[in-house]
């Protein structure tokens, strides 16, 4: 009787802290508040729904790992820029669990891409691509030295699709990258050597030179 109790308990708990959450989306929404603003405090919140103060710290806390909501101690609560933390937290770990899913991981990442390459021909200035070739220089040179080469690898990536003005594409394109390289870490073979994936991006930029839409 006892664990039956006990579990119901807890259901009604995680229902009143699925609805505080659900309050505090629509409440940001309907409000029209933006990333960096002030959220009402967690005792107002508390107050206008009538719940205890846990149930609202539960939600709060929830939101947080969404990457929805920031906790400023001392200063309240505030509207989080646009991330994609949890997304990359779990692509990460289903890249390293099976090779398989990190080559769909990679696959994806390519396509995704590919796809934009297009437009980034169309739009790109010298002074980019000028930028773009720096990087993939500096990447060659540590390649020579044997040094560590990840910055620049996620260095062109997003020289080259912060071109495009969309953040949500620059975003996930990070997503995926970072993802990639966190499964890499975690004992998982790359598949392809890594002066074969420096070569693979400089094809990338000889392309969007070239103005060559195949890759």
């Amino acid at each position: 009787m006892q664990i039956t109790k006990t579990k119901s308990k807890n259901k009604k708990r995680t229902a009143i802290s699925n609805s505080v959450r659900d309050y505090i989306k629509n409440f940001i929404l309907d409000n029209g508040l933006q990333p960096g603003d002030a959220l009402i405090s967690e005792g107002q919140i508390a107050r206008d729904l009538g719940v205890g103060r846990s149930s609202v710290r539960e939600a709060v806390r929830s939101l947080e790992t969404l990457g929805i909501l920031e906790v400023k101690h001392g200063a309240g609560l505030y509207i989080r820029e646009m991330n994609f933390d949890v997304l990359t937290e779990v692509l990460s770990y289903n890249a390293a669990l099976k090779t398989s899913n990190l080559l769909e991981l990679l696959s994806i990442r390519k396509l995704l891409e590919i796809n934009k390459i297009q437009e980034v021909i169309k739009k790109i200035q010298p002074e980019e691509l000028d930028t773009c070739g720096k990087i993939l220089d500096e990447w060659k040179e540590k390649l020579s030295s044997d040094l560590p080469y990840e910055d620049q690898d996620q260095a062109f990536h997003q020289a080259l699709y912060k071109i495009l003005d969309n953040k949500l594409l620059a975003n996930l394109t990070d997503a995926f990258w970072i993802a990639h390289r966190k499964a890499e870490e975690k004992s998982i073979p790359s598949s392809c050597s890594k002066w074969s994936v420096f070569e693979y991006h400089q094809k990338i930029l000889n392309a969007v030179e070239d103005k060559d839409f195949k890759l």
